[in-house]
């Protein structure tokens, strides 16, 4: 069962998603903004990663493992919505530099704005690269799927 309600998203969507984003770190936290803004059920994240016993890996490691998984499902819709399928992380950068100018131009997105953006998603994956280093193979611990592109197909009913 998938929690995606894949919504197209409007250029104050865009500018609230990424003011919701963490500017030192790249992340993004679980919260009803976030949910509403994306389309996803955040109440069935949080409780597949209490299900699987995020919390017994203690404050710290489930933080990050909330976060990541936040973040990695930010970028995964951000990628859906401007190129209609489904990229794997690896890929998600090359993509995103392609296609996301001529996107964002489409959304009458200043300059500025735009900017904000590109720095916005290289922190996020920055952040996901970092978190997977620190925390590897996190999503077989928690036996919720083969990689951390499985986990968001499952998710997102890819």
């Amino acid at each position: 069962m998938g929690i995606c309600l894949l919504k197209e998203m409007k250029k104050s969507d865009w500018m609230q998603l990424f003011k919701l984003q963490n500017k030192e770190y790249g992340y993004w936290e679980f919260s009803p903004v976030l949910g509403r803004l994306l389309g996803i059920s955040i109440e069935y994240c949080r409780s597949m990663l209490a299900d699987a016993g995020v919390m017994s890996l203690g404050k710290k490691v489930s933080q990050d493992v909330y976060r990541l998984l936040a973040t990695l499902l930010t970028l995964t819709q951000i990628v859906q919505t401007v190129t209609k399928s489904f990229v794997s992380f690896k890929e998600m950068q090359a993509t995103l530099e392609e296609t996301l100018p001529d996107f964002l131009k489409k959304l009458s997105m200043k300059d500025m704005e735009q900017e904000q953006v590109f720095t916005g998603l290289e922190l996020a994956g920055r952040y996901c690269k970092n978190m997977d280093k620190a925390h590897p193979m996190m999503y077989s611990t928690l036996e919720i799927g083969t990689s951390w592109d499985h986990v968001m197909q499952k998710l997102l009913d890819l």
